[in-house]
């Protein structure tokens, strides 16, 4: 308790404004009696991710870390290439129920082919709130007003479609 009391009392001290109020709001539900050593715990990883969090977008140089953007062919083209290699399961004797679940199995490993190089862009690129103002003026003059944010909601619309679509039709073809 003493070791919690401490350390909330130092991340007060360190961050200001936001910061300290959303830390010590986390802080708060550790302060109690309870003994339990695991829900502590998690009060301390919920403190560390808090601070990650708020102190992530204070530094300039958000765009040396984003990632190598691929051609969308060359995404297309690769996840296509490996859904074909994907097999049935072993054990089905039915013909037809193999190739069925021959067809699921590609059209799930199609649709994770294609979403996660998308997810992972949504990651990657940070969102405009977590970029320093200097930052995020060189994309409004460079992009446009709220073009990157609709870019990037756009990609991750199209994360959505593919995965909704592909389970969809990847349990259609199950059946």
């Amino acid at each position: 308790s003493t070791l919690l009391m401490n350390m909330s009392n130092t991340v007060r001290l360190a961050l200001h404004g936001k910061a300290r109020k959303g830390i010590c709001a986390a802080g708060a539900n550790l302060s109690g009696n309870s003994s339990d050593i695991a829900t502590k715990e998690k009060g301390l990883e919920v403190i560390h991710r808090k601070i990650q969090e708020l102190t992530k977008h204070q530094s300039v140089g958000a765009f040396q870390s984003l990632p190598m953007v691929i051609p969308s062919k060359d995404i297309l083209y690769s996840a296509v290439r490996k859904a074909k290699m994907v097999r049935p399961t072993k054990g089905i004797l039915n013909i037809a129920k193999r190739e069925r679940n021959r067809g699921a199995k590609q059209l799930d490993a199609l649709m994770k082919e294609l979403a996660v190089p998308l997810r992972n862009y949504v990651e990657k690129f940070p969102s405009n709130q977590d970029l320093h103002p200097y930052e995020q003026s060189l994309i409004e003059f460079t992009l446009g007003k709220g073009k990157y944010e609709e870019v990037l909601r756009e990609v991750d619309l199209l994360r959505r479609k593919i995965t909704t679509t592909g389970k969809q039709h990847a349990s259609l073809c199950a059946k």
